[in-house]
């Protein structure tokens, strides 16, 4: 029996990398429900964010999926659009709460992220009543790899460095290579 109810993440996935499929992996075993947050998916075709909103929701599904990993939960993947305007990080933050309660009428009981992303800046303590918050680093998660990021799988299709996106990236990825490349390649012109 799962401990927690409803799990959600957010991310810009851009692109997926093994870190993200991790954390996911650990939602997944924690929770019975696990909501994944495209953010910034209203935005593609730039450097930071070069792939859409679909395609980075296949990246997501395609590595959990053909894992096989989504057997005991349920898995939603989202979209989450930039605020129309910034005023402070605790509007983002319930921005974000606010999507999961109006996308599954509750807030979640659990929220999952990469240790450097969940900032006490984002939430009020107040916010944060009845949520529990699990923070992994994506430092470590392989151990030849001491630092996974999606800056650095965007470097290597840049680089045309097939190897360090290999050593990035799910297997389930590996066949799309050029096609991401190109995308790379075209928003970086």
């Amino acid at each position: 029996m799962s401990k927690y109810e409803l799990a959600a993440i957010c991310g810009r996935f851009q692109p997926l990398h093994k870190g993200h499929v991790y954390m996911i992996q650990k939602a997944l075993d924690m929770a019975e429900n696990v909501v994944v947050y495209i953010g910034s998916a209203n935005k593609s075709g730039t450097p930071k964010n070069p792939f859409t909103y679909y395609a980075r929701r296949d990246m997501i599904l395609a590595a959990l999926y053909k894992n096989e990993y989504v057997a005991n939960s349920s898995l939603f993947v989202a979209a989450l659009n930039d605020r129309a305007t910034i005023s402070d990080d605790t509007g983002w933050g319930k921005y974000y709460l606010d999507k999961v309660k109006r996308d599954f009428g509750r807030y979640p009981d659990l929220l999952v992220s990469g240790s450097e992303n969940i900032r006490s800046s984002w939430f009020t303590p107040e916010m944060l009543s009845g949520i529990d918050i699990l923070s992994i680093s994506r430092k470590g998660i392989n151990k030849d790899i001491p630092d996974i990021s999606a800056t650095a799988v965007r470097e290597a299709l840049l680089k045309d460095d097939v190897a360090t996106f290999q050593s990035l990236v799910d297997r389930s990825l590996y066949n799309d290579y050029d096609a991401m490349r190109a995308t790379i390649l075209e928003v970086n012109k």
